[in-house]
């Protein structure tokens, strides 16, 4: 039965929100809601609560993951409501008078697979008045626990691998190579790199570039110096500057006048160069980037309270770390040669940033730190819905991709983008991407592929992860699927909530249709192949598709931030670790 779930007057507009709640196990409270310029009194309704008369409160969610909402407006005739994020999530479906005026406008909303934080704006003819944001909570998954982890984690390991990679090239020096540095914590290296960046600044301040300047002066003609004999004429035509000499004699005598001032050469130190002005110019986008991950360190930290401790320490550590860097950051750029370079509004790199040492080591520096910045994964989860089930896709790889580095050297990457505006993990649907290890033991060599299409003689496969130990030709595939089934006749058979069935019979395709196509009788090259899907897998031994893994190399495993264990014993025995 749909019933209201939320109402939010914002005088002279009144919106109320109709809907049916999921079945959960548990509801929970602190579902964050906020409303955001308007001018007037607002009152907001959560459910079945008293209403309130302030612009931010917590309640029980209204908003889940494919569902569909009614959303009625009662306001003057040229108000309207639409999402800021999905324009078209929002339409309009019918509407009729009421009263002198006043409309009912009747919209419809339907969210997909979308998680996160919705913007809903009020408008009238000329401009916004109100914005409501409101979370939408996943149904499969706990929104508090696994889906937040399952975003830090992809920020964590983001850092990690995108330092590690940079750390295997010439484009960084400095970074140790470290057996387990995805485990490096990526704020010490920036703290290590920040250092160098301040001592390299501050030799460059006892002797910056710098060019002498010719500059014309007009001076007194009894205090002039390197007098330009060549331009006493254009002097003698300056408007008041010829004298009679009867009053005055000076330097400049002509014919019965003398000149009041005269040009002459003077030389001065010019700091704005091009490379100083590209020194600048990096602090300043360094400065720009921790100032915004600052921003959203501390409205984060600030929006969630204490229901993220592990989270809370970890952006603590950044906040205190930028707030260190900053004032420092600050203090270089009011070096002479920084405050009197310019703004650097040319392309390509100067020449004194490749020959001169220290603006060469300079530049190295402070590209890294840049790129180090600019890391797309940090505010995936954070900012706007987004998909969860590509979100867990996403997540499955990086994680499955820790796992392994915890027992295997890292060699190569092709998942983390380097160019001159930042550095990014380049994961997306429908694009191959992979990692290559190596088993120190052994010198085995392991690739973990994305999304990788594989020829077979009738129609091309692509699983989501697959890792591909190459001396053997083995392939051992982990598919992640964002479904959970857990109706009571499947709970009966099969001895607990699990993947979909057809996501098992997809598994069994995968090892009958992947083959080596460059030998004879077309061997099958899967060894195994995992359903991963998200759930604290409790008693999950006792499932039939636990047992079939061992079994018959076809089966599922629980995978979530809290619930590793299972793929990660898979992973020894894949590795030979265990038997």
């Amino acid at each position: 039965m749909r019933r209201q779930l939320l109402s939010l007057a914002i005088p002279p507009a009144t919106l109320q929100v109709y809907g049916r709640s999921p079945r959960l196990s548990s509801i929970p409270t602190d579902a964050r809601y906020k409303v955001e310029g308007a001018t007037g009194a607002i009152t907001l309704t959560i459910g079945d609560s008293a209403p309130l008369n302030q612009s931010e409160a917590s309640g029980s969610p209204c908003l889940f993951e494919n569902g569909d909402y009614d959303l009625y407006l009662l306001a003057p005739l040229n108000f309207s409501i639409q999402s800021e994020d999905h324009p078209r999530l929002i339409e309009r479906v019918s509407a009729f008078d009421s009263g002198i005026e006043r409309r009912v406008t009747h919209y419809r909303m339907s969210l997909s697979n979308d998680v996160g934080h919705i913007r809903i704006a009020f408008k009238n003819a000329t401009k916004t008045v109100g914005v409501l944001t409101a979370e939408v909570y996943p149904t499969k998954i706990d929104y508090k626990s696994d889906y937040r982890a399952i975003a830090a984690d992809l920020s964590r390991v983001a850092h990690s691998l995108i330092f590690t990679s940079m750390s295997k090239t010439n484009f960084v020096g400095g970074l140790s190579d470290a057996p387990n540095a995805l485990q490096i914590e990526w704020y010490r290296i920036f703290e290590k790199l920040a250092s160098t960046l301040f001592a390299t600044v501050d030799e460059i301040n006892k002797q910056p570039q710098r060019r002498l300047e010719n500059q014309e002066t007009w001076r007194p003609a009894d205090r002039a110096r390197l007098v330009i004999h060549d331009q006493l004429h254009r002097a003698a035509l300056r408007p008041g500057n010829l004298r009679d000499h009867r009053k005055k004699f000076a330097p400049g005598y002509i014919a019965g006048f003398y000149l009041a001032q005269l040009p002459t050469r003077d030389w001065h130190t010019d700091f704005d160069t091009l490379a100083n002005r590209y020194v600048k110019a990096l602090l300043i986008s360094i400065r720009r980037r921790l100032a915004r991950i600052r921003r959203w360190l501390t409205s984060e930290t600030e929006a969630d309270g204490s229901d993220r401790s592990a989270w809370r320490e970890y952006t603590l550590r950044w906040r205190v770390l930028i707030d260190e860097i900053i004032p420092q950051i600050d203090r270089r750029l009011d070096y002479d040669f920084l405050r009197e370079a310019g703004d650097y509004t040319g392309s390509g790199l100067p020449p004194t940033m490749q020959s001169h040492p220290l603006y060469a080591k300079l530049f190295q520096i402070s590209l890294a730190l840049n790129k180090g910045l600019h890391i797309e994964a940090q505010e995936f989860a954070y900012v706007g819905a987004k998909p969860i089930w590509l979100l867990y896709e996403y997540w499955c790889y990086v994680a499955l991709l820790e796992l392994l580095h915890e027992r295997l050297e890292f060699i190569s990457g092709d998942i983390v983008q380097l160019d001159a505006s930042g550095a990014q993990i380049a994961l997306k649907k429908g694009v191959e991407a992979s990692v290559t290890f190596r088993n120190r033991a052994t010198g085995e060599r392991l690739k973990v592929i994305y999304n990788r299409l594989y020829p077979t003689p009738t129609t091309w496969q692509r699983p989501d992860t697959a890792i591909h130990i190459e001396t053997s030709t083995e392939l051992h595939v982990f598919d992640a699927k964002y479904r959970v089934e857990d109706d009571p006749g499947y709970l009966e058979t099969y001895g607990g909530s699990g993947p979909n069935l057809d996501d098992i019979n997809t598994m069994h395709r995968y090892r009958d249709a992947i083959v080596n196509r460059a030998l004879p009788g077309y061997p099958k090259l899967v060894r195994s192949a995992i359903v991963l899907f998200p759930s604290a897998g409790i008693n999950y031994e006792h499932h039939r598709f636990f047992a079939s893994v061992s079994e018959v190399g076809i089966g599922a495993l629980p995978f979530l931030p809290s619930q590793k264990q299972m793929v990660s014993r898979r992973l020894e025995t894949i590795l030979g670790l265990v038997s």
